[in-house]
Order: C-alpha cells, then sequence, then structure tokens
C-alpha cells in the first residue's frame, strides 16, 4: 500500500474499532436483560432475528449505491445514526421496543459494513488479500471480544444504561475519525474508474459467490446460536455471571481475532478453499460440544475452539470475496452479498435456535447448528471444486467439458483518459480523432512494464468497452444503411466487449503514457498494451469488404445513440 492508502486503511481500521467494541458491550446483554422482562424464547429470537431482517433487505441497495457513488457518504452516516440509536435504548422499557429499536439498528448496519470491507478491498495489493483482510478484521474480532467482556463489567458494576451510553461514545469516536481523515468522495478509487456494477443478475449466478455465501451464512447461524443463547444456557443451567457470560462470547470472537493476521498471511500462500473448509469442520465440532457442557470450563473451552475455526476460515474467505469483487468491478455489491448472508445466517440461527428451545429443550438448538454447519461446508466445496480461490481463475475443464463452457477473467491494468465523457458525438474510429490528446494511467504495480515502450511511435491499446450490454448478432453500423454480420463490423456491444485501437505515443512519464489520436470513452478500462510494428502489422493484398466505399467516412461521423443500452420503461 502507498501511504494515502495506508492512512485511509488506519481510518476505517480505528473507526470500526471504536464502532463495533460499542456493539458489542450493548448485544450479549440483550438476551438476559429481555429474558429479565419475561420474554420467551423466540421473542430472545426476534430481538435478533429484527435486526438481521432489516440489514438483509437494504444491504443489496447500500452496498450497490457504494459501487455507484462512493464509500464514504454511507459510513459516515452509519456511524453517526448508530449513536442516535444508542440513545434510543437507553428510554425503551419493553420487550417491543427493543425489537424495534433493533430493526432500525439494522438499516443502519447495512450503511457500515460491507460499505467499509469493500473501501477496504478497494485498496488491497493483488496478493495479499488474505494477509490485508486478516489485519482488517481483527478491528471487527478484537472490538466484538473486548465489547462484551466492557458490557459485563458495565452493567455488574453500573447499570444496562451506562453500556448504551459507552455504545453511544464510541459510535461518536468512529464518525469523527471517517469524517475527518477519509478523503472525499471524489478521490475514492471506485469512483474514478466510472464503471457501472455488473449486473446483478450475473452476479447471483457466480459460483465462487453462491459458495463463499453459503459458508458465510451457516458460520454466522452458528455465531447466532452462540451470542443469543449460550448467554441464556449459562444464566439457567450454570447461573454463571453477567461478567462471566461476557467472556464466554468475548472468548470465541478474540481468538479468531488473534489469528487473523496469521491465518491471512497463510491465505495468500497456500490453498484458500481448504482453510475454509478446515474451518468448518472445526467450527461444527465446537458448536456440537456444547451439548456436554458441565460447567464454565467447557463452555469457554468449546468456545475457543469455535473461535479457532473461524480464525482458519475468514480470513481465507474474505480473501476470495475481494479478488472476485475485483475481477468483476462490483467490490461493494460483493461484500454486500456475504454481509446478507451474515444477516440471514443471524436470524436463521436466533429464531431457529429459539423454536428449539420453546418446543425441545435449549441444548438441542447447539446440535441443529453443528449439523447445518456441515451441510453448508459441503455445499461450499460443490459451487468452488473446479474454482481456484487463490488466483480467482477456473481450473482447467476435462476433457469432456466444450472449451466454451468455459469463462476467462481479465482484470484492467489501467484507465485511459480523454476528452469523451458521453458515447453521443465521439468519433467512431481513430481516424477520427486524429489530434485528439489522451492519457494511459497505468496501475503502478505494472510501471515496469513500461521499460523501452518509448522508443515505438504507435501502440494497441487494447481495452473493454464498459458501457456494452449485450449484443445482436447483426447490427447496423455507423458507416452503413443496412444490417451487417456483427464480426464484419467493429460495433461495441459483442459477446465479449473488447476494443481495440491504434494510438500515437508522444511521451511516457512514469506510469503515465501521453497519446494521440485516441477514440474512446474517457475512464475506459485498459487491458493491455502491445507496440505496433509495420512489418508486423501491414500486409499488401489486403480487403475491406463492404467498407471499400465508406471507410473515408470515419474521419468526420460522430457516433450516435445505436449502440448505447435503452433503460427499460414499465
Amino acid at each position: 500500500m502507498n501511504a494515502s492508502d495506508r492512512k485511509i486503511f488506519g481510518t476505517l481500521f480505528f473507526s470500526i474499532f471504536a464502532a463495533v467494541t460499542g456493539v458489542g458491550i450493548v448485544v450479549p446483554l440483550l438476551p438476559v436483560y429481555a429474558h429479565d422482562l419475561g420474554a420467551s424464547g423466540i421473542y430472545i429470537g426476534l430481538i435478533f432475528g429484527a435486526f438481521s431482517l432489516s440489514r438483509t433487505f437494504c444491504l443489496p441497495y447500500f452496498g450497490r449505491r457504494s459501487d455507484k457513488k462512493g464509500r464514504k457518504p454511507l459510513i459516515v452516516t452509519g456511524l453517526f445514526s448508530y449513536a442516535v440509536i444508542s440513545v434510543a435504548f437507553i428510554f425503551t422499557k419493553g420487550v417491543e421496543g427493543l425489537i424495534v429499536i433493533r430493526f432500525v439498528q439494522g438499516i443502519t448496519s447495512a450503511m457500515i459494513m460491507p460499505v467499509v470491507q469493500a473501501y477496504v478491498g478497494d485498496i488491497t495489493p493483488q496478493g495479499k488479500e488474505g494477509w490485508v483482510m486478516g489485519l482488517f478484521n481483527m478491528s471487527l474480532f478484537i472490538g466484538l471480544s473486548a465489547g462484551p467482556l466492557i458490557g459485563g463489567v458495565i452493567k455488574d458494576r453500573f447499570s444496562l444504561q451506562a453500556a448504551f451510553a459507552c455504545m453511544g461514545v464510541l459510535s461518536i469516536i468512529g464518525f469523527a475519525l471517517s469524517l475527518v481523515f477519509l478523503p472525499p468522495v471524489g478521490e475514492e478509487r471506485v469512483v474514478k474508474k466510472g464503471l457501472p456494477p455488473l449486473a446483478w443478475s450475473k452476479i447471483l449466478k457466480d459460483r465462487t459467490i453462491i459458495g463463499l455465501f453459503a459458508f458465510r451464512l451457516v458460520h454466522t447461524a452458528c455465531i447466532g446460536i452462540i451470542w443469543g443463547f449460550l448467554p441464556v444456557y449459562a444464566d439457567t443451567q450454570f447461573s454463571i455471571s453477567a461478567s462471566a457470560i461476557g467472556i464466554l462470547v468475548m472468548v470465541g470472537v478474540c481468538v479468531s481475532g488473534v489469528i487473523q493476521i496469521p491465518m491471512g498471511w497463510v491465505a495468500d500462500r497456500i490453498n484458500r478453499k481448504a482453510m475454509i473448509v478446515l474451518g468448518g469442520l472445526i467450527g461444527a465440532g465446537a458448536v456440537y460440544s456444547f451439548n456436554h457442557a458441565n460447567g464454565f470450563g467447557f463452555l469457554f473451552w468449546a468456545s475457543v475452539v469455535f473461535g479457532i475455526g473461524g480464525g482458519i476460515a475468514m480470513p481465507a474467505l474474505m480473501a476470495a470475496a475481494v479478488l472476485r469483487g475485483n475481477r468483476i468491478d462490483a467490490m461493494g455489491s460483493v461484500m454486500s452479498l456475504l454481509t446478507v448472508a451474515h444477516s440471514l445466517g443471524m436470524l436463521i440461527g436466533s429464531v431457529l435456535a429459539g423454536a428449539m428451545m420453546d418446543l425441545f429443550h435449549l441444548e438441542f438448538a447447539f446440535t441443529i447448528g453443528a449439523g447445518v454447519m456441515i451441510m453448508g461446508t459441503l455445499f461450499f466445496m460443490v459451487c468452488t471444486w473446479r474454482n481456484d480461490l487463490n488466483t480467482g481463475t477456473a481450473a482447467s475443464a476435462p476433457p469432456n467439458v466444450p472449451e466454451a463452457d468455459m469463462s476467462i477473467d481479465f482484470s484492467p491494468i489501467g484507465v485511459i483518459h480523454t476528452p469523451f465523457k458521453d458515447l453521443n458525438g465521439m468519433p467512431i474510429q481513430p481516424a477520427g480523432a486524429r489530434d485528439v490528446i489522451g492519457t494511459v494511467v497505468l496501475d503502478p504495480a505494472y510501471a515496469p512494464g513500461l521499460k523501452d515502450l518509448d522508443g515505438f511511435s504507435h501502440l494497441f491499446l487494447i481495452y473493454h468497452f464498459h458501457r456494452s450490454r449485450g449484443f445482436q448478432l447483426t447490427v447496423k453500423p455507423f458507416l452503413d444503411t443496412v444490417d451487417r454480420g456483427l464480426f464484419a463490423t467493429r460495433a461495441p456491444r459483442r459477446p465479449n466487449p473488447i476494443g481495440l485501437s491504434i494510438v500515437r505515443l508522444k511521451e511516457v512519464t512514469g506510469n503515465r503514457l501521453t497519446i494521440q489520436g485516441i477514440d474512446v470513452l474517457d475512464g475506459t478500462p485498459l487491458l493491455d498494451i502491445k507496440p505496433w510494428v509495420p512489418a508486423f502489422d501491414m500486409h499488401g493484398d489486403m480487403r475491406v469488404g463492404w467498407m471499400e466505399q465508406k471507410q473515408t467516412k470515419a474521419r468526420d461521423l460522430k457516433s450516435d445513440s445505436r449502440f448505447i443500452e435503452k433503460k427499460k420503461t414499465r
């Protein structure tokens, strides 16, 4: 990371640490508080489920919006709202009020966590996804582990209302840090790229994302069972104090947080898929073991083992998610989906455990949790068995799988900047943009590859038509008034929307190229650069088909709206 990215990372780390610590102070105390107010198991489940339900519905919207409009506005708004909600907790006196406040808190939470994780993903260097996400996750796990311990102490020595007040103060600290130290939204990479997010229909068909979603869901369902009902189990079966209950909830999260960095480092070097599967099996065994607890000591060590399982799996899972989000230019959308899985997991785990408590006995909830964890781990394996989660590519297909069934992923190596902000009225070929000056800004990681390029006068730029959606196999090109076969034209809407332009190289300065004769939209993602060599690229006895009498028109003809995707109307 460069200095600017390290500042952003540090700001996000400490802002989220403060906010999550505040939430951690309050959340483990809510089940006991509600139980004291006479709430049944299903009502306790609804206190947690209301939060998960509202957050689940709002997450896709806020994740998508952050991909379009930037991360900072949502982060600062969410953190400030957390502080306001803490005041509402202080004044509520009934179980129904707790459910309503948690519902509103879920909406607010949807603005924060996936957007912050997407921001971290934006600035993560390639090949270090596990280490960076493991380091960042420490802010979450340490905050969540310290929070319950602090909350238990505050409740025992002062009151539950004092714990709510602490949550508000810590949320304000996180809000202030983000407001002051995060750069303006216009400087965010996601905004500078100007790329429209990938369609939800394509994201939701991605097998890697489906597998990551499923594992995150079942793992969080187990967390929902532990957070929602381990305090009640410890209180009713073993008469454990509030401070000791805080330790039980804290220790698993703390252990998971402590090993985030080393496990993240490992996830960048060994098979991430194997780490996720191993963590899932360890977690399942730990949840099942709660059935055989005989006191505080057993519960303590079972929580430690569950934390180890999560600590092994989560850095690898988040690293794979960052890699996938970068590949498809939809980091906020991917992170929001994983947080949807988190919310649904909390909802399913807490409500299911509450029903088991009311219909059978509380211990049965832990058996169900272990079974769900194993099933989810197996489903993850099925979804990702052909995918390499360390490189983001699909494994080689078996001989009987047609080549056409395979997918190929590319990542931009830079961005092309031009004067053209609108597709309407642009030159249709470089011949019509001979005097137009543009700039190629290469990712600094690829700058060494520009060595010796300044010896060439012309370049091939290979790029992605990022505003292209869909295609037709016959089109009416700019140069004609009749339909032509797509592959006999240079129309931008193609099965694989890749463009090619030959430009004059004016200057190379660091990771920036000044070019002339460029005919693409500003912000176009660059895929590759190749030198143009006349002896290689010019041929005699050439034919230009139907363009024979029309090619000279390209110098003056401008583009229109024919290849711009029309917005659907109701």
